[in-house]
C-alpha cells in the first residue's frame, strides 16, 4: 500500500517530511535525487512507515493488518516529471 503527498513548493517537501517524522514511526527514509547536479531526473522523499493502529477500520481483521506502507512526498512538478518519465519508459519497453 502506498500514498503520495504533492506540494507546490520544494521547501514544503521538507516541512511535510519533518511533520511525518514527528508523528509517524518510520522504518526507512530515502531521498531520491539524480546522481549529478548536471543531470535532471527523479526527485522525491520516500518513507516506509509503520501503519498506525488507529487507521485500521473496525470491520477489518485487526489480527492481520498491514504492518507498513510507503509514502512519497514531492512537488507537483516532480510528480508530473516522474509520471511522464514512467509512461515514456513503458512505451519504449513495449516497442522492443
Amino acid at each position: 500500500m502506498g500514498a503520495r503527498i504533492i506540494v507546490f513548493y520544494a521547501h514544503d517537501v521538507q516541512t511535510v517530511a519533518e511533520t511525518i517524522e514527528r508523528y509517524c514511526r518510520h522504518i526507512e527514509r530515502t531521498d531520491r535525487i539524480p546522481e549529478s547536479e548536471a543531470e535532471f531526473g527523479y526527485f522525491g522523499k520516500h518513507f516506509t512507515l509503520a501503519m498506525p493502529k488507529d487507521v485500521i477500520d473496525d470491520n477489518d481483521d485487526r489480527e492481520k493488518p498491514l504492518s507498513f506502507f510507503e509514502l512519497q512526498i514531492k512537488t507537483l512538478f516532480q510528480h508530473a516529471w516522474s509520471e511522464a518519465n514512467h509512461t515514456t519508459l513503458l512505451i519504449s519497453q513495449k516497442s522492443r
